[in-house]
């Protein structure tokens, strides 16, 4: 079990928030003329957490709106945010069957940032969206800076490891990449059959001996209709 875990850092600002909960009319407007606050892009990039590493290893993503609960509650709040993600992690969890019965949910073990060299290069991620927030031409922009985010429980008090630390340790979540449970070689074959079983195929990203550095979306397009042209060449 592979995954990119990470955290966000949050700032309040004085600008009225481009989306509320009920998005409803701003989809309309850009399924209809395709503009609108719906049709923003989300920035980021790659970075390296250190300069002896041979390519980045951290991600950082750049949103906006107050993320609170693991990005998953409506951004009531307007501000910004930085989220930064260990983009290979050296962690591994497991996932294994609870019961034999078929429909018993299985039992996930994700053991995130259990490597120490995980921990360092996520607070180095950390550290350095700290160092983004106290630019000046973006902290014009923002009503809060480190300490009042800080005090709201949405940055580390302060940019010391410990501080860091105890901030990761409490808002840490996964970017939902999850992968390599059925990892090529050992648990399927080359056309992505499940060893010992008949006309069973996996085609996500369990199937990836290794997490790829970025968002595993496109790849696991790519894993699907690579399935799906193994099924037609077995077909004909």
């Amino acid at each position: 079990m592979q995954d990119h875990t990470g955290c966000f850092i949050s700032f309040f600002s004085d600008t009225e928030p481009l989306l509320g909960p009920d998005t409803s009319a701003e989809e309309q407007l850009l399924r209809r003329q395709g503009t609108g606050p719906m049709a923003w892009n989300e920035t980021g990039g790659f970075f390296s957490s250190d300069d002896d590493v041979p390519a980045p290893d951290i991600q950082v993503h750049a949103a906006l709106g107050i993320v609170r609960d693991e990005g998953l509650a409506a951004p009531h709040e307007p501000g910004m945010s930085f989220g930064p993600y260990v983009a290979r992690p050296a962690s591994r969890g497991s996932v294994r069957l609870r019961h034999s019965h078929p429909y018993a949910k299985p039992r996930i073990f994700h053991n995130y940032l259990a490597d120490p060299d995980d921990r360092r290069r996520l607070r180095e991620g950390v550290r350095l969206c700290m160092r983004i927030a106290r630019e000046q031409r973006l902290a014009s922009l923002l009503r809060s800076d480190l300490r009042g985010a800080a005090d709201a429980g949405l940055a580390p008090a302060s940019d010391s490891d410990q501080d860091i630390d105890d901030f990761i340790r409490t808002q840490s979540f996964s970017f939902y990449h999850p992968s390599g449970t059925c990892m090529l070689g050992k648990v399927v074959d080359h056309e992505l059959r499940v060893h010992g079983l008949e006309n069973i195929r996996v085609a996500d990203t369990s199937i990836m001996p290794t997490l790829v550095t970025g968002n595993t979306n496109a790849p696991a397009i790519m894993i699907g209709e690579r399935a799906a042209s193994f099924i037609r060449m077995s077909a004909g």
